[in-house]
Formats: structure tokens, sequence, C-alpha cells
């Protein structure tokens, strides 16, 4: 086999051990990326609300940042470790089975009117797992199958300085195995997915120039598609499969099955 150590960095292995170098060891380079995420989320939230709320233009994103940031999703994380033993996050599950609803009834309960609530996620998901897919990418967690031997632009080596867990505060990263062989960096076409949907969903949006909630389940048909042929290119996962399937990909019909009928009623109505 290839001795991949004595081998040169790509640009890619590069990016990742400039960003441990530029973090450090105090400030995990995917806890950096999620907070940006969150900080731009934030932005977006009252950046529709000025524009369409008018009284209402600080209630969006303080909803958003407290269900989908600070303190809600650490109390989700805490429940699952405590209960099912579940110390990993999942975007899917997170953030669309459980934080989504929760948000849209506070959304309700405050008087945020819904079609512009729903227009936002259909913006921040995407937007926010861009963040996230890169903070994953940076991390060593979430790779593709192993390349033993092999090299290229997508084929990333983790060091041991490059792939260490951390705990800060109320949030984990929970890492692969020691990737001493190379893997796929399947993170990087999450990145480009969501990308792509972010643009062309911001640009219906514009050409609208009203809320448009069928962007959110149209994002989520859209991605939820693309996941389930990713995973099978997954070589780190934190979740068991069940039976054919994975997890995330058990999720992604359930989500791609409820988007097909929400698209369905917004065209009814």
């Amino acid at each position: 086999m290839l001795d991949t150590s004595a081998q040169p960095e790509n640009r890619l292995e590069t990016v990742i051990r400039r960003a441990h170098e530029i973090t450090g060891t105090r400030y995990h380079p995917y806890f950096a990326l999620n907070d940006i995420g969150a900080a731009v989320c934030a932005l977006l939230a009252f950046g529709m609300g000025a524009l369409w709320l008018d009284d209402h233009r600080w209630r969006l994103p303080i909803l958003a940042v407290a269900v989908f940031y600070f303190p809600v999703y650490p109390i989700l994380l805490w429940a699952k470790e405590r209960y099912w033993g579940l110390a990993a996050r999942s975007y899917l599950t997170d953030m669309v089975v459980v934080l989504t609803p929760i948000f849209l009834a506070l959304v309700v309960a405050t008087g945020v009117p819904w079609r512009v609530a729903v227009t936002f996620l259909g913006l921040c998901f995407p937007l926010a797992a861009c963040f996230a897919r890169t903070g994953c990418l940076l991390s060593g967690c979430c790779y593709g199958r192993p390349a033993p031997g092999r090299r290229g632009p997508l084929i990333v080596r983790y060091r041991r300085e490059t792939q260490r867990p951390a705990d800060q505060w109320w949030r984990k990263v929970s890492v692969g195995e020691s990737a001493t062989t190379p893997v796929h960096a399947v993170q990087v076409w999450d990145i480009l997915t969501n990308l792509a949907l972010l643009l062309a969903i911001s640009a219906w949006v514009v050409v609208r120039a009203e809320p448009t909630p069928e962007a959110l389940p149209a994002y989520l048909s859209g991605y939820a598609t693309v996941r389930f042929v990713l995973e099978r290119y997954r070589g780190h996962r934190h979740t068991t499969r069940l039976g054919y399937l994975s997890h995330a990909q058990v999720v992604c019909l359930a989500v791609v099955a409820a988007s097909a009928g929400l698209l369905w009623s917004f065209a009814h109505v």
C-alpha cells in the first residue's frame, strides 16, 4: 500500500491545517464556522423582518437564535445524550424534524406572520448548512469512504492535529476514528448542494419580491434527495443503520414526502 504519510499536502489539506492553526486549540474550527453561520442567519432574519414585518422585525431573529442556537438547541442536545445516548448533532433530525415545529409554534404564538417565517427557513437552512458542513470538513467528521492509496483534490488525509474532538460548554465535536487512510471529502458535495439551492431559492424569492413559503419545502425536498444519495458514500456517521438504509436516509424519505405534501398544499391554497 502507498505510504501517504510521506506525500505532500494537497490544497484542501492545507486549508484544513491552516484553519486549525488560526483558531488554535481553544476555539475549534467547527464551533467557529457554526457561530459565524448563526450570526449571518440572525442578520438575515433581521433584514427580512425590517423588510416585511415592521413592528415584528426583532421577533424573527430573536426566535431564530433562541430555537436554533441557544437555549432550545442545547436542551435538545442534552436530552438526546441523557435519554438516548446520542451526543452527536444531526442536521435533518435536529433542525428539521424537531426544532422547526418548535420554531413555528413560537412564531404563531408571538404573532409573527408565518409566511415570512417559513420563507426565512427556506433561506436560512441552506445558508447555515454551508457553514456547518464546512465545519465538518475542517474537523474530520462526516467524511466519505476510505480511499487507500489514492490522491486527488477531493481526497483528504486527516492528521491527529486536524481531526480532534472538542467540548465547549454545551456543545461537542464528535470526529471519526483517526483517518490515517485518505478518505473522500464527501462534505464538499454537501456544501455545493446547499450553496446551489441557496442561490436558486434566493433568486426565486428576489424575483417574487414577497414572502415565498414554498421556499422551505423546495429546499428540503432538493437537499433530502441529494443527501439520500450522498449517504451511500459516507464513511463516517454518528447513527446506526436501519436495515438497508441509514438513519439519515430514512429521515430523508420522510422529509421528501412531507415536502411534496407541503408544495402541493401551497399550490392549491
